[in-house]
């Protein structure tokens, strides 16, 4: 088998502060975890490492269902962005390939046509093959939710 190596990232939204923690992102003032870490731990969960005391994690299990953890793909789109589960892309789909690692909400009907959006579901592999030149990040599920609607308008 092949050795491929991509960093492992995350992201995770937060649906109470409404907005992305990511690698080496702090809490904001007034939201008391001001310079905290988010934090994911071995088992999955999102806990708060507290700068000021040095304690590594603060439980906040009572809040789970409050955060999305997302993974980094290992991909960019044609400006550089980095690619994440829940990112809303636009472009051409011609390479059967990526279906193989990424799940993609996108029928056989609208791989053939020359531009679709379409949302990254799920990652179970690395990629690392060349993806479409056109692909491109233009929201993501959290954030913009109304991108939704043109998946089917498109």
């Amino acid at each position: 088998m092949e050795n491929t190596k991509r960093e492992i990232r995350f992201r995770v939204w937060d649906s109470k502060a409404e907005h992305f923690w990511k690698d080496g992102s702090s809490g904001e003032d007034g939201y008391g975890w001001n310079e905290d870490w988010l934090c994911i731990t071995m088992d999955g969960q999102v806990a708060i490492f507290d700068s000021a005391s040095s304690v590594y994690v603060k439980s906040i299990s009572a809040e789970q269902d409050r955060f999305v953890i997302q993974q980094f793909t290992g991909l960019k789109d044609k400006n550089g962005k980095e690619i994440y589960e829940g990112d809303i892309l636009l472009g051409r789909f011609i390479l059967d390939k990526v279906e193989d690692h990424i799940f993609l909400s996108l029928t056989e009907e609208e791989k053939k046509t020359q531009s679709k959006v379409f949302v990254v579901e799920d990652i179970f592999y690395p990629y690392t093959n060349q993806i479409p030149e056109d692909l491109e990040v233009i929201g993501n599920i959290y954030e913009n939710p109304n991108l939704l609607s043109d998946t089917n308008a498109r």
